[in-house]
């Protein structure tokens, strides 16, 4: 959907992955790796069989100015040359584990899919029938983001598991607080005043994000109401003041343009620090703040729900369960705002995403959709009137099973309801 932007040459995925190679095999003389273009990734061919995807390492390395590569090749061969470490209970908690945690913050539909994660896509050559994908605790934060624990480790952050949390004999909450106190320990506040009354955080150490934790560092920016925050990348963090409208406008649109610039997507919504330091959905009231919102959390969540799908169609066909996986369709207006629709198609049974609008398309009797549409009505007004036909489904994005088509006295209230919205 985006380009991203770079700074110096800029070296084709090709290009990278021969430098990358070459570093790997500096490290580990003879081991065998071939880039697999179609997909980008490396294969290190071993037993079993090593696939790393290299989308983020190349948008990495493009980012990085000129004179830091070096050392992100670097960084990225040793990420590579070793299996992905996952420290175990050596010597005490207090002494080993607990200086390594850090908490992070992802989004949502991140972690549902880490939890879904298939671990043939990643290793070839062993038996999956025991694989089982570790349970990774978290905590909501607002609507569309969780926390999570990471061990900080010397070349990669492996991100804390349930069965971990019993090695250690400690709750995620405890560990949680640990990791907390460990990053306000390392924090000083460093905000930037941006044009258009806003402020970005300026710690850039791969943990910005996490500093939403730490209510204390937003008491700086002496703001009139509460602190409204996007944290729409992993590398971003942006504030405006609840009583600050324009603010807030700029926030979002600088947020929607950065998003060239970051391959880490988060979450678009808008949330608000609350008295209690916790942070909750943030209802804005001017009409252009709301568009804007909807504009960004459109953008992440039509590739969100892209790479759901994706899961979800390969399970289903190794299951050989006929479910059809509707898309999450996102468009653009003349006024360059964006919007979501998605269709309910009569004799199919689907899982529908939730979006801004819902297209209700009839069958003829040869099968074929008849045009125009039944009705196209706002995703509130369908659940309003046809809700007893969407079933929610216990995933996130979130997405509703229908087995039955609209008839009836159901059908004629949506096509008037269609009708009265022009």
């Amino acid at each position: 959907m985006f380009g991203f932007f770079f700074r110096g040459e800029k070296l084709s995925p090709e290009q990278h992955a021969a430098k990358l190679i070459a570093r790997v095999q500096a490290r580990r003389p003879g081991v065998q790796i071939r880039y697999v273009a179609a997909e980008t990734l490396l294969r290190i061919e071993e037993v079993p069989v090593r696939k790393i995807f290299l989308e983020n390492m190349y948008k990495d390395f493009l980012r990085a100015p000129q004179h830091e590569r070096d050392a992100v090749l670097d960084r990225q061969a040793a990420v590579c040359a070793q299996a992905p470490e996952v420290p175990q209970m050596e010597g005490s908690y207090e002494n080993h584990i607990r200086p390594k945690l850090v908490p992070v913050v992802r989004s949502r539909a991140y972690a549902a899919m880490l939890q879904h994660m298939d671990p043939s896509r990643y290793s070839e050559g062993i038996d999956m029938t025991d694989i089982k994908v570790p349970i990774l605790p978290g905590r909501p934060l607002g609507e569309d983001r969780t926390v999570h624990v990471v061990l900080d480790t010397q070349h990669a952050m492996t991100q804390v598991s349930e069965e971990q949390l019993q090695t250690w004999g400690r709750s995620f909450e405890d560990v949680l607080a640990d990791a907390v106190q460990n990053l306000r320990n390392a924090t000083i506040p460093k905000w930037e005043p941006m044009e258009g009354g806003f402020f970005q955080a300026a710690w850039r150490d791969s943990y910005d994000c996490s500093r939403l934790l730490l209510p204390e560092v937003f008491t700086p920016l002496n703001l009139t109401g509460c602190a409204v925050a996007v944290v729409a990348s992993r590398e971003d963090l942006y504030v405006a003041d609840e009583h600050d409208a324009a603010a807030q406008l700029a926030m979002l649109r600088f947020a929607g343009a950065r998003l060239e610039e970051n391959n880490r997507w988060q979450a678009g919504s808008l949330i608000v620090l609350q008295a209690d330091g916790t942070w909750t959905p943030y209802k804005a009231t001017e009409p252009t703040v709301r568009q804007a919102e909807a504009n960004l959390r459109n953008l992440l969540m039509h590739r969100e729900y892209a790479n759901q799908k994706e899961g979800m169609d390969r399970l289903h066909a190794a299951a050989g369960k006929d479910l059809f996986v509707a898309s999450f369709m996102a468009y653009r207006t003349q006024e360059n705002d964006v919007f979501s629709m998605c269709t309910f198609s009569q004799g199919v049974e689907a899982l529908l995403p939730k979006t801004d609008k819902v297209i209700f398309l009839a069958t003829g009797l040869d099968g074929k959709p008849i045009t125009p549409p039944m009705a196209t009505v706002p995703w509130e007004i369908a659940q309003a009137i046809a809700g007893h036909l969407l079933t929610p489904v216990a995933m996130y994005p979130p997405r509703f099973h229908v087995r039955e088509f609209p008839s009836g006295v159901v059908a004629e209230r949506l096509r008037a309801a269609a009708q009265q919205q022009g």
